[in-house]
């Protein structure tokens, strides 16, 4: 018979996923690391580690990878947006090293610190992927009530992510009846 799957905020888990042994509050503790450990952390080896860490926790969690690649748009839109500002906007500090690429000047501190600010966002982006492809909203209230806080908190955090979810249901159902149409 077939694997029953648990809805998440962003599609659907196996009901017997190991993430399922740990206590919600173990789970947002690590979405904790994962999701904010990154901001703080310059090193983009670090942060890659972090990245495949992520991809690891996913693979054995039995998330489906197929479920990342509508991730991929956002992760190129934002390398493009982000290198093209060091390109138009490089700075002119002498103490930088310049590389001459045609009609470009690009320094390389700006060009590394652009780099490790991106490999950071896309850790940060993937503890986020994980949390919320493995979690309910009733995951997560039950956590911040382990934690005690305040209801009105709480209640705040779960409204935003269940909008979210319904509005990414919403959005799920209308990108199907567009391609039903053609």
């Amino acid at each position: 018979p077939p694997a029953r799957l648990r809805k998440t905020l962003l599609g659907f888990v196996p009901a017997e996923s190991p993430f399922y042994a740990f206590h919600p509050a173990s789970r947002l503790v690590m979405f904790l690391f994962f999701g904010i450990v990154p901001i703080f952390i310059d090193m983009p080896e670090v942060n890659a580690l972090l990245i495949v860490c992520a991809l690891a926790l996913l693979i054995w969690g039995r998330v489906r990878l197929g479920q990342l690649k509508k991730y991929l748009p956002v992760i190129i839109t934002v390398a493009i947006f982000m290198f093209t500002v060091v390109l138009l906007a490089p700075g002119n500090k002498p103490e930088h090293h310049a590389l001459h690429l045609g009609s470009f000047t690009v320094y390389y501190e700006p060009t590394f610190f652009t780099f490790a600010s991106y490999v950071r966002l896309i850790a940060m982006l993937f503890g986020t992927i994980m949390y919320f492809s493995t979690n309910r909203e009733r995951d997560l209230l039950i956590a911040l009530r382990w934690f005690r806080l305040p209801f009105i908190a709480s209640y705040v955090v779960g409204l935003s992510v269940r909008s979210a979810s319904m509005f990414m249901e919403d959005f799920r159902t209308i990108r199907e009846a567009e391609q039903a149409r053609g």
